[in-house]
């Protein structure tokens, strides 16, 4: 007899794209840059220092990113861009520095975070270092399976609410697929993750 198991059966798998949501000044004294938001370009012009930079781009692009669906703010010289829609996992931000007339730089982070109301098979292409929040909607005995793409020597930081098996967090391969499959226990609060295969290729 077949059945349904509405509690790990997945509704699809989602295919997401991981690229940088935290973009933090990191040098500068002087000049321009391009920040790139979903390829989109919006001038950022140094002022004072790298914190009022942030600050001053902010003030002058929220309305318009606010207009696409995209909320951001900073706090010092780190600019976080968050989806309007942000339980919709599939929206992304993809936000880079470009065209830099003299000194100003940027370092790029991810984040990503499980929905288990949307899928419990994730495929994650990252292109920056990551860290993966802990799971929005998850219930006792579900399972979850994350395949993730490194496009580079990019470090993947778990969330505590992530334990591994033999208690060593996992250390993605680079510039390779590595799949992780985990249960969710309640009482634990915890997602249970083991390496069912590291650096696999086609």
């Amino acid at each position: 007899m077949k059945y349904f198991d509405s509690e790990n059966s997945s509704r699809s798998v989602a295919v997401v794209p991981v690229d940088g949501d935290v973009l933090t000044l990191s040098a500068g004294t002087t000049g321009t840059a391009n920040i790139n938001v979903n390829g989109v370009a919006y001038l950022a012009t140094f002022a004072t220092s790298l914190t009022v930079t942030a600050t001053n781009w902010v003030a002058l692009h929220r309305s318009a990113l606010l207009l696409r669906g995209i909320r951001v703010t900073s706090s010092g010289a780190v600019i976080t861009f968050v989806h309007k829609r942000p339980h919709i996992v599939t929206n992304r931000v993809s936000a880079t520095l470009s065209d830099a007339s003299d000194d100003l730089a940027a370092t790029i982070a991810g984040t990503f975070t499980p929905d288990f109301n949307v899928a419990r098979k994730y495929q994650l292409a990252i292109s920056c270092p990551v860290t993966i929040a802990k799971a929005l909607h998850a219930k006792d005995g579900q399972d979850i399976q994350l395949d993730i793409t490194a496009a580079g020597a990019f470090a993947v930081t778990w969330n505590a609410a992530y334990q591994f098996a033999g208690g060593t967090e996992h250390t993605q391969t680079s510039t390779s697929l590595d799949i992780l499959k985990g249960n969710y226990n309640a009482a634990a609060d915890k997602v249970y993750l083991v390496v069912e295969g590291a650096d696999v290729k086609a």
